[in-house]
Protein backbone atom coordinates (compact mmCIF):
# COMPACT_ATOMS: atom_id res chain seq x y z
CA UNK A 1 0.00 0.00 0.00
CA UNK A 2 1.38 3.56 -0.86
CA UNK A 3 2.45 5.43 2.11
CA UNK A 4 0.73 8.47 2.82
CA UNK A 5 4.30 10.31 3.83
CA UNK A 6 5.06 9.85 0.19
CA UNK A 7 1.91 10.64 -1.36
CA UNK A 8 1.93 13.72 0.19
CA UNK A 9 5.68 14.70 -0.45
CA UNK A 10 5.06 14.15 -3.70
CA UNK A 11 2.19 16.15 -3.70
CA UNK A 12 3.90 19.42 -1.99
CA UNK A 13 6.45 19.09 -3.89
CA UNK A 14 4.09 19.52 -6.71
CA UNK A 15 2.46 22.39 -4.62
CA UNK A 16 5.30 24.00 -3.94
CA UNK A 17 6.18 24.26 -8.14
CA UNK A 18 2.51 26.28 -8.48
CA UNK A 19 3.48 28.77 -5.92
CA UNK A 20 6.74 29.45 -7.58
CA UNK A 21 5.50 29.50 -11.04
CA UNK A 22 2.62 32.02 -10.79
CA UNK A 23 5.25 33.89 -8.62
CA UNK A 24 7.53 34.18 -12.34
CA UNK A 25 4.40 34.47 -14.57
CA UNK A 26 1.83 36.20 -12.72
CA UNK A 27 3.75 39.90 -12.81
CA UNK A 28 4.53 39.44 -15.82
CA UNK A 29 1.18 38.38 -17.43
CA UNK A 30 -0.16 41.14 -15.24
CA UNK A 31 1.37 43.88 -16.67
CA UNK A 32 1.77 42.68 -20.07
CA UNK A 33 -1.98 41.47 -20.85
CA UNK A 34 -3.53 44.16 -18.26
CA UNK A 35 -6.42 43.88 -15.89
CA UNK A 36 -9.05 44.09 -18.64
CA UNK A 37 -7.56 41.43 -20.65
CA UNK A 38 -7.09 39.36 -17.47
CA UNK A 39 -10.68 39.86 -17.16
CA UNK A 40 -11.58 38.24 -20.77
CA UNK A 41 -9.74 35.33 -19.74
CA UNK A 42 -11.50 34.70 -16.55
CA UNK A 43 -14.88 35.45 -17.21
CA UNK A 44 -14.42 33.08 -20.82
CA UNK A 45 -12.52 30.26 -18.28
CA UNK A 46 -15.59 30.53 -15.72
CA UNK A 47 -18.10 30.00 -18.27
CA UNK A 48 -15.80 26.74 -19.72
CA UNK A 49 -15.36 25.74 -16.63
CA UNK A 50 -19.10 25.17 -16.31
CA UNK A 51 -19.25 22.52 -19.26
CA UNK A 52 -15.93 20.88 -18.01
CA UNK A 53 -18.24 20.28 -14.88
CA UNK A 54 -20.84 18.74 -15.68
CA UNK A 55 -18.90 16.83 -18.07
CA UNK A 56 -17.52 15.21 -14.89
CA UNK A 57 -20.22 15.18 -12.66
CA UNK A 58 -19.04 13.94 -9.73
CA UNK A 59 -16.41 11.61 -10.30
CA UNK A 60 -13.10 13.74 -8.66
CA UNK A 61 -14.94 12.67 -5.34
CA UNK A 62 -16.68 9.42 -6.79
CA UNK A 63 -14.17 8.19 -9.30
CA UNK A 64 -11.56 8.27 -6.58
CA UNK A 65 -13.33 6.37 -3.81
CA UNK A 66 -14.80 3.82 -5.61
CA UNK A 67 -11.80 2.75 -7.30
CA UNK A 68 -9.59 3.11 -3.75
CA UNK A 69 -12.36 0.96 -2.18
CA UNK A 70 -12.09 -1.96 -4.99
CA UNK A 71 -8.19 -1.28 -5.95
CA UNK A 72 -6.67 -4.73 -4.97
CA UNK A 73 -8.75 -6.74 -7.37
CA UNK A 74 -7.70 -5.89 -10.44
CA UNK A 75 -10.40 -7.73 -12.46
CA UNK A 76 -12.75 -5.59 -10.33
CA UNK A 77 -10.89 -2.63 -11.02
CA UNK A 78 -10.30 -3.14 -14.68
CA UNK A 79 -14.57 -3.47 -15.08
CA UNK A 80 -15.12 -0.60 -12.71
CA UNK A 81 -13.13 1.77 -14.57
CA UNK A 82 -14.53 0.89 -17.63
CA UNK A 83 -18.02 1.30 -16.51
CA UNK A 84 -17.27 4.31 -14.98
CA UNK A 85 -15.58 6.16 -17.71
CA UNK A 86 -18.23 5.22 -20.22
CA UNK A 87 -20.30 7.73 -18.32
CA UNK A 88 -17.69 10.23 -18.64
CA UNK A 89 -17.64 9.66 -22.23
CA UNK A 90 -21.24 10.06 -22.51
CA UNK A 91 -21.86 13.30 -20.90
CA UNK A 92 -18.77 14.46 -22.15
CA UNK A 93 -20.52 14.01 -26.10
CA UNK A 94 -23.59 15.46 -24.35
CA UNK A 95 -22.33 18.49 -23.36
CA UNK A 96 -19.57 19.21 -25.83
CA UNK A 97 -22.27 19.26 -28.01
CA UNK A 98 -24.21 21.23 -26.32
CA UNK A 99 -21.06 23.81 -26.37
CA UNK A 100 -20.90 23.86 -29.71
CA UNK A 101 -24.76 24.33 -30.60
CA UNK A 102 -24.61 27.34 -27.52
CA UNK A 103 -21.63 29.20 -29.53
CA UNK A 104 -23.34 29.11 -33.09
CA UNK A 105 -26.68 30.72 -31.81
CA UNK A 106 -24.66 33.51 -29.87
CA UNK A 107 -25.65 32.44 -26.86
CA UNK A 108 -22.35 34.18 -24.89
CA UNK A 109 -20.88 36.88 -24.73
CA UNK A 110 -17.16 37.03 -25.72
CA UNK A 111 -17.66 33.87 -28.58
CA UNK A 112 -14.60 34.05 -29.88
CA UNK A 113 -12.69 33.86 -27.08
CA UNK A 114 -14.55 31.29 -25.81
CA UNK A 115 -14.30 29.25 -29.10
CA UNK A 116 -10.58 29.37 -28.16
CA UNK A 117 -11.53 27.82 -24.42
CA UNK A 118 -12.76 25.02 -26.18
CA UNK A 119 -9.44 22.68 -25.86
CA UNK A 120 -9.89 22.90 -22.12
CA UNK A 121 -13.80 21.90 -22.45
CA UNK A 122 -12.20 18.48 -24.47
CA UNK A 123 -9.78 18.08 -22.04
CA UNK A 124 -12.59 17.17 -19.83
CA UNK A 125 -13.75 13.68 -22.12
CA UNK A 126 -10.20 12.57 -21.32
CA UNK A 127 -9.45 13.57 -17.70
CA UNK A 128 -8.44 9.93 -16.00
CA UNK A 129 -7.23 11.41 -12.59
CA UNK A 130 -9.40 9.97 -10.44
CA UNK A 131 -8.38 6.73 -11.43
CA UNK A 132 -4.61 7.39 -10.61
CA UNK A 133 -5.28 8.96 -7.48
CA UNK A 134 -7.71 6.06 -6.25
CA UNK A 135 -4.76 4.04 -6.92
CA UNK A 136 -2.54 6.50 -4.88
CA UNK A 137 -0.34 6.64 -8.11
CA UNK A 138 0.56 10.48 -7.05
CA UNK A 139 4.00 10.45 -8.33
CA UNK A 140 2.69 9.74 -11.74
CA UNK A 141 0.05 12.39 -12.14
CA UNK A 142 1.98 15.17 -9.80
CA UNK A 143 5.52 14.58 -12.56
CA UNK A 144 2.98 14.83 -15.54
CA UNK A 145 1.62 18.01 -13.95
CA UNK A 146 4.64 19.20 -13.12
CA UNK A 147 6.05 19.30 -16.87
CA UNK A 148 3.30 20.57 -18.44
CA UNK A 149 3.35 23.58 -16.65
CA UNK A 150 6.93 24.25 -16.68
CA UNK A 151 6.19 23.92 -20.38
CA UNK A 152 3.18 26.52 -20.45
CA UNK A 153 5.25 28.94 -18.68
CA UNK A 154 8.42 28.54 -21.21
CA UNK A 155 5.55 29.21 -23.85
CA UNK A 156 3.83 32.03 -22.17
CA UNK A 157 7.45 33.81 -22.23
CA UNK A 158 8.12 32.89 -25.29
CA UNK A 159 4.50 33.87 -27.30
CA UNK A 160 2.96 36.24 -24.98
CA UNK A 161 4.74 39.81 -25.90
CA UNK A 162 2.22 42.64 -25.60
CA UNK A 163 -2.02 43.39 -25.01
CA UNK A 164 -3.16 41.89 -28.48
CA UNK A 165 -1.79 38.76 -27.35
CA UNK A 166 -4.78 37.85 -24.84
CA UNK A 167 -5.72 35.04 -27.63
CA UNK A 168 -2.57 33.44 -27.94
CA UNK A 169 -2.62 33.47 -24.23
CA UNK A 170 -6.69 31.69 -24.04
CA UNK A 171 -5.59 28.96 -26.25
CA UNK A 172 -2.00 28.33 -24.50
CA UNK A 173 -3.38 27.61 -21.25
CA UNK A 174 -6.54 26.10 -22.88
CA UNK A 175 -4.43 23.31 -25.03
CA UNK A 176 -1.92 22.97 -21.79
CA UNK A 177 -4.98 21.35 -20.30
CA UNK A 178 -5.74 19.13 -23.09
CA UNK A 179 -1.89 17.86 -23.60
CA UNK A 180 -1.59 17.53 -20.05
CA UNK A 181 -4.77 15.17 -19.73
CA UNK A 182 -3.68 13.01 -22.34
CA UNK A 183 -0.62 12.53 -21.32
CA UNK A 184 -2.07 9.98 -18.74
CA UNK A 185 -3.46 7.59 -21.38
CA UNK A 186 -0.26 6.01 -22.08
CA UNK A 187 0.28 4.88 -18.38
CA UNK A 188 -3.53 3.82 -18.24
CA UNK A 189 -3.86 1.28 -21.16
CA UNK A 190 -0.67 -0.61 -19.60
CA UNK A 191 -3.07 -0.91 -16.62
CA UNK A 192 -6.70 -1.29 -18.13
CA UNK A 193 -8.36 -2.91 -20.80
CA UNK A 194 -10.30 0.34 -21.96
CA UNK A 195 -13.39 -0.18 -23.60
CA UNK A 196 -16.54 1.33 -23.55
CA UNK A 197 -19.20 -0.73 -20.94
CA UNK A 198 -22.94 -1.97 -21.32
CA UNK A 199 -25.24 0.87 -20.65
CA UNK A 200 -27.09 -1.25 -18.14
CA UNK A 201 -23.72 -1.49 -16.10
CA UNK A 202 -23.35 2.51 -16.15
CA UNK A 203 -26.54 3.15 -14.90
CA UNK A 204 -25.71 1.54 -10.92
CA UNK A 205 -22.86 4.19 -11.33
CA UNK A 206 -24.64 7.39 -12.30
CA UNK A 207 -26.93 8.08 -9.17
CA UNK A 208 -24.15 7.99 -6.34
CA UNK A 209 -22.45 10.03 -8.94
CA UNK A 210 -24.65 12.91 -9.38
CA UNK A 211 -25.56 12.89 -5.79
CA UNK A 212 -21.79 13.97 -5.74
CA UNK A 213 -22.57 16.31 -8.56
CA UNK A 214 -24.66 18.61 -6.74
CA UNK A 215 -22.04 19.97 -4.18
CA UNK A 216 -19.44 20.64 -7.12
CA UNK A 217 -22.61 22.36 -9.50
CA UNK A 218 -23.47 24.08 -6.09
CA UNK A 219 -19.52 24.92 -4.58
CA UNK A 220 -18.90 26.55 -8.55
CA UNK A 221 -21.49 28.86 -7.58
CA UNK A 222 -18.89 30.44 -4.99
CA UNK A 223 -16.01 29.74 -6.62
CA UNK A 224 -16.54 30.12 -10.48
CA UNK A 225 -19.85 32.37 -10.27
CA UNK A 226 -18.31 34.83 -8.61
CA UNK A 227 -16.60 35.81 -11.39
CA UNK A 228 -19.48 35.80 -13.78
CA UNK A 229 -21.57 37.82 -11.88
CA UNK A 230 -18.72 40.35 -11.84
CA UNK A 231 -18.48 40.46 -15.17
CA UNK A 232 -22.59 41.10 -16.26
CA UNK A 233 -22.87 43.34 -12.94
CA UNK A 234 -19.69 45.02 -12.56
CA UNK A 235 -16.65 45.19 -15.14
CA UNK A 236 -13.98 43.18 -16.65
CA UNK A 237 -11.17 45.41 -15.01
CA UNK A 238 -13.10 44.29 -12.08
CA UNK A 239 -13.01 40.83 -12.84
CA UNK A 240 -9.21 40.70 -13.54
CA UNK A 241 -8.84 42.46 -10.21
CA UNK A 242 -10.91 39.51 -8.51
CA UNK A 243 -8.78 37.06 -10.84
CA UNK A 244 -6.00 37.84 -9.28
CA UNK A 245 -6.60 38.40 -5.50
CA UNK A 246 -8.09 34.97 -5.76
CA UNK A 247 -4.54 33.30 -7.48
CA UNK A 248 -3.00 34.62 -4.68
CA UNK A 249 -5.49 33.25 -2.20
CA UNK A 250 -5.28 29.87 -4.08
CA UNK A 251 -1.34 29.72 -4.33
CA UNK A 252 -1.01 28.46 -0.62
CA UNK A 253 -4.09 27.03 -0.18
CA UNK A 254 -2.75 24.05 -2.67
CA UNK A 255 -0.93 23.20 0.07
CA UNK A 256 -3.57 22.53 2.25
CA UNK A 257 -5.82 20.78 -0.89
CA UNK A 258 -2.67 18.54 -1.57
CA UNK A 259 -3.62 17.04 1.96
CA UNK A 260 -6.98 16.46 1.09
CA UNK A 261 -6.37 14.84 -2.49
CA UNK A 262 -3.76 12.08 -1.05
CA UNK A 263 -5.72 11.45 2.49
CA UNK A 264 -9.52 10.85 0.49
CA UNK A 265 -8.56 7.15 -0.82
CA UNK A 266 -6.64 6.36 2.28
CA UNK A 267 -9.45 7.11 4.51
CA UNK A 268 -11.92 5.58 2.07
CA UNK A 269 -9.61 2.60 2.45
CA UNK A 270 -9.77 2.61 6.01
CA UNK A 271 -13.12 3.17 6.37
CA UNK A 272 -14.24 0.29 4.14
CA UNK A 273 -12.31 -2.14 7.12
CA UNK A 274 -14.20 -2.68 10.51
CA UNK A 275 -10.71 -2.78 12.17
CA UNK A 276 -9.25 0.15 11.04
CA UNK A 277 -11.98 2.54 12.22
CA UNK A 278 -10.40 4.44 15.59
CA UNK A 279 -6.66 4.83 13.47
CA UNK A 280 -9.05 6.78 10.81
CA UNK A 281 -9.99 8.89 13.46
CA UNK A 282 -6.62 9.63 14.70
CA UNK A 283 -5.57 10.50 11.27
CA UNK A 284 -8.66 12.72 11.05
CA UNK A 285 -7.26 14.77 14.46
CA UNK A 286 -3.60 14.79 13.21
CA UNK A 287 -4.66 16.72 10.18
CA UNK A 288 -7.52 18.84 11.60
CA UNK A 289 -4.83 20.16 13.90
CA UNK A 290 -2.16 20.39 11.35
CA UNK A 291 -4.87 22.35 8.80
CA UNK A 292 -5.96 24.58 11.48
CA UNK A 293 -2.32 25.70 12.58
CA UNK A 294 -1.56 26.66 8.60
CA UNK A 295 -4.71 27.70 7.30
CA UNK A 296 -4.41 30.58 10.42
CA UNK A 297 -0.86 31.27 9.55
CA UNK A 298 -1.19 31.72 5.93
CA UNK A 299 -4.13 33.63 6.40
CA UNK A 300 -2.94 36.42 8.73
CA UNK A 301 0.18 36.53 6.98
CA UNK A 302 -1.29 36.97 3.22
CA UNK A 303 -3.24 39.70 4.79
CA UNK A 304 -0.62 41.10 6.79
CA UNK A 305 2.06 41.64 3.77
CA UNK A 306 -0.80 42.12 0.77
CA UNK A 307 0.00 46.13 1.41
CA UNK A 308 3.82 45.24 0.08
CA UNK A 309 3.40 42.12 -1.86
CA UNK A 310 0.45 43.23 -4.62
CA UNK A 311 2.55 46.68 -5.80
CA UNK A 312 5.72 44.18 -6.24
CA UNK A 313 3.92 41.10 -7.66
CA UNK A 314 1.64 42.68 -10.02
CA UNK A 315 2.38 46.48 -10.16
CA UNK A 316 1.05 49.77 -9.40
CA UNK A 317 -2.08 49.78 -11.35
CA UNK A 318 -3.25 47.24 -9.20
CA UNK A 319 -3.55 48.59 -5.56
CA UNK A 320 -6.99 47.31 -5.78
CA UNK A 321 -6.28 44.00 -5.03
CA UNK A 322 -4.94 45.04 -1.93
CA UNK A 323 -7.99 45.27 0.13
CA UNK A 324 -9.39 42.29 -1.63
CA UNK A 325 -6.31 40.01 -1.11
CA UNK A 326 -6.16 41.26 2.34
CA UNK A 327 -9.86 40.07 3.19
CA UNK A 328 -10.19 36.64 0.78
CA UNK A 329 -6.89 35.10 2.19
CA UNK A 330 -9.62 34.50 5.27
CA UNK A 331 -11.40 32.54 3.28
CA UNK A 332 -8.19 29.97 3.95
CA UNK A 333 -9.43 29.36 7.46
CA UNK A 334 -12.68 28.34 6.25
CA UNK A 335 -11.89 25.96 3.44
CA UNK A 336 -9.24 24.63 5.38
CA UNK A 337 -11.27 23.13 7.84
CA UNK A 338 -14.11 21.99 5.77
CA UNK A 339 -11.87 20.22 3.38
CA UNK A 340 -10.93 17.92 6.49
CA UNK A 341 -14.60 17.14 7.32
CA UNK A 342 -15.34 16.64 3.51
CA UNK A 343 -12.77 14.92 2.24
CA UNK A 344 -11.62 12.84 5.09
CA UNK A 345 -15.02 11.88 7.07
CA UNK A 346 -18.27 12.75 4.64
CA UNK A 347 -17.45 11.31 1.61
CA UNK A 348 -15.54 8.06 2.72
CA UNK A 349 -18.04 7.44 5.23
CA UNK A 350 -20.72 8.07 2.29
CA UNK A 351 -22.40 10.72 4.20
CA UNK A 352 -23.50 12.81 1.16
CA UNK A 353 -26.55 14.04 2.63
CA UNK A 354 -24.63 16.60 4.63
CA UNK A 355 -21.90 17.51 1.63
CA UNK A 356 -24.52 18.17 -0.60
CA UNK A 357 -26.93 20.08 1.66
CA UNK A 358 -23.79 22.16 2.74
CA UNK A 359 -22.83 22.89 -0.52
CA UNK A 360 -26.38 24.12 -2.05
CA UNK A 361 -26.64 26.27 1.49
CA UNK A 362 -23.32 27.73 0.59
CA UNK A 363 -24.17 28.52 -2.81
CA UNK A 364 -27.45 29.44 -2.16
CA UNK A 365 -25.53 32.30 0.29
CA UNK A 366 -22.92 33.77 -2.05
CA UNK A 367 -25.28 33.78 -4.72
CA UNK A 368 -27.90 36.16 -2.61
CA UNK A 369 -24.95 38.12 -0.96
CA UNK A 370 -23.65 38.72 -4.39
CA UNK A 371 -26.58 39.58 -6.40
CA UNK A 372 -27.16 42.79 -3.67
CA UNK A 373 -23.83 43.61 -3.01
CA UNK A 374 -22.07 43.87 -6.14
CA UNK A 375 -24.66 46.02 -7.23
CA UNK A 376 -24.40 48.28 -4.67
CA UNK A 377 -20.29 47.91 -3.55
CA UNK A 378 -18.90 46.40 -6.54
CA UNK A 379 -16.11 43.53 -6.47
CA UNK A 380 -15.87 43.90 -2.55
CA UNK A 381 -18.82 42.66 -2.48
CA UNK A 382 -18.08 39.15 -3.86
CA UNK A 383 -14.90 38.58 -1.76
CA UNK A 384 -17.93 39.30 1.09
CA UNK A 385 -19.88 36.76 -0.41
CA UNK A 386 -17.28 34.11 -0.75
CA UNK A 387 -16.83 34.68 2.90
CA UNK A 388 -20.18 33.93 4.00
CA UNK A 389 -20.26 31.10 1.86
CA UNK A 390 -17.38 29.36 3.16
CA UNK A 391 -18.36 29.88 6.65
CA UNK A 392 -21.73 29.01 6.36
CA UNK A 393 -20.10 25.63 4.76
CA UNK A 394 -18.50 25.03 7.60
CA UNK A 395 -20.76 25.65 10.29
CA UNK A 396 -23.44 23.53 8.31
CA UNK A 397 -21.18 20.00 8.20
CA UNK A 398 -19.86 21.09 11.67
CA UNK A 399 -23.16 20.75 13.36
CA UNK A 400 -24.87 18.05 11.27
CA UNK A 401 -21.95 15.51 12.47
CA UNK A 402 -21.15 17.65 16.02
CA UNK A 403 -21.08 14.29 17.83
CA UNK A 404 -18.91 11.84 15.78
CA UNK A 405 -15.69 13.92 16.07
CA UNK A 406 -13.78 15.92 18.45
CA UNK A 407 -15.00 19.22 17.30
CA UNK A 408 -14.67 20.51 21.19
CA UNK A 409 -11.18 19.57 20.72
CA UNK A 410 -10.70 21.40 17.18
CA UNK A 411 -12.40 24.63 18.28
CA UNK A 412 -10.01 25.02 21.18
CA UNK A 413 -6.84 24.29 18.80
CA UNK A 414 -8.65 27.16 16.84
CA UNK A 415 -9.21 29.77 19.15
CA UNK A 416 -5.18 29.41 20.22
CA UNK A 417 -3.78 29.67 16.53
CA UNK A 418 -6.22 32.70 16.13
CA UNK A 419 -4.91 34.28 18.62
CA UNK A 420 -1.51 33.65 17.93
CA UNK A 421 -2.12 34.28 13.98
CA UNK A 422 -4.13 38.05 15.56
CA UNK A 423 -0.19 38.80 18.02
CA UNK A 424 1.49 38.00 14.60
CA UNK A 425 -0.90 40.66 12.12
CA UNK A 426 -0.83 43.32 14.85
CA UNK A 427 3.29 42.86 15.09
CA UNK A 428 3.50 42.95 11.02
CA UNK A 429 0.96 45.87 10.54
CA UNK A 430 1.10 47.93 13.30
CA UNK A 431 4.87 47.81 14.95
CA UNK A 432 6.78 46.92 11.68
CA UNK A 433 5.02 49.32 9.39
CA UNK A 434 5.95 52.33 11.79
CA UNK A 435 9.21 51.88 10.67
CA UNK A 436 8.40 53.18 7.01
CA UNK A 437 10.88 50.98 5.26
CA UNK A 438 10.35 50.88 1.25
CA UNK A 439 8.41 47.28 -0.24
CA UNK A 440 10.75 45.41 -0.74
CA UNK A 441 12.74 45.98 2.92
CA UNK A 442 9.21 45.36 4.59
CA UNK A 443 8.36 42.80 3.12
CA UNK A 444 11.39 40.22 3.70
CA UNK A 445 10.49 42.10 7.23
CA UNK A 446 7.27 41.10 8.15
CA UNK A 447 7.44 37.56 6.43
CA UNK A 448 10.88 36.38 8.49
CA UNK A 449 9.37 38.36 11.71
CA UNK A 450 5.61 36.72 11.14
CA UNK A 451 7.01 33.63 10.57
CA UNK A 452 9.06 33.38 13.71
CA UNK A 453 6.79 34.78 15.96
CA UNK A 454 4.00 32.39 14.63
CA UNK A 455 6.28 28.90 15.03
CA UNK A 456 7.63 30.53 18.57
CA UNK A 457 4.22 31.51 19.99
CA UNK A 458 2.75 28.29 19.17
CA UNK A 459 5.62 26.35 20.44
CA UNK A 460 5.27 28.34 23.87
CA UNK A 461 1.41 27.59 24.05
CA UNK A 462 1.58 23.76 23.07
CA UNK A 463 4.75 23.15 25.66
CA UNK A 464 3.38 24.91 28.45
CA UNK A 465 -0.39 25.56 28.08
CA UNK A 466 -1.47 23.00 25.71
CA UNK A 467 -0.13 19.96 26.45
CA UNK A 468 -2.60 17.43 24.77
CA UNK A 469 -1.30 19.29 21.84
CA UNK A 470 -1.12 17.00 18.50
CA UNK A 471 0.59 19.65 16.17
CA UNK A 472 4.45 18.62 15.85
CA UNK A 473 4.76 21.25 12.52
CA UNK A 474 5.35 17.50 10.49
CA UNK A 475 3.09 15.92 8.07
CA UNK A 476 5.39 12.57 9.14
CA UNK A 477 2.70 12.27 11.66
CA UNK A 478 -0.22 11.24 9.14
CA UNK A 479 1.63 8.26 7.90
CA UNK A 480 0.67 4.94 8.82
CA UNK A 481 4.10 3.18 8.19
CA UNK A 482 2.88 0.73 5.84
Amino acid sequence: MKSVKKNYIYNVLYQILTIILPLITAPYVARVLGAENTGIYSYTHSIAQYFVILIMLGLNNYGNKYIAAIRDNHEELNKAFNEIYTMQFITGIIFIGAFIVLQLLNCFNDTFYLWLQFPFILSAIFDVNWFFFGTEEFKLTVTRNSVIKILTIIATFAFIKESSDISKYVLLLSSGMLISNLCLWPFLVRKIKVRLAKLSDVKKHFKENIILFIPVIATSIYTVMDKIMIGFMSTMQDVGYYEYSERIKNIPLGLINALGTVMLPRMSNLFAKKEEQEKAIQSINYSMEFILWLSVALAFGISSVSKEFIPLFLGNDYQECIKLTSLLSFAIIFIGYANVIRTQYLIPKSKNKIYVTSSIIGALVNFIVNYFLIKSIGVIGAVIGTLIAELSVALFQTISIYHELAFKRYFMCLTKYLLVGTIMYVINVSLLEALALNYIYMLILKIITGSLVYVILTMLINTFIDKKSIINISILKLSNKH
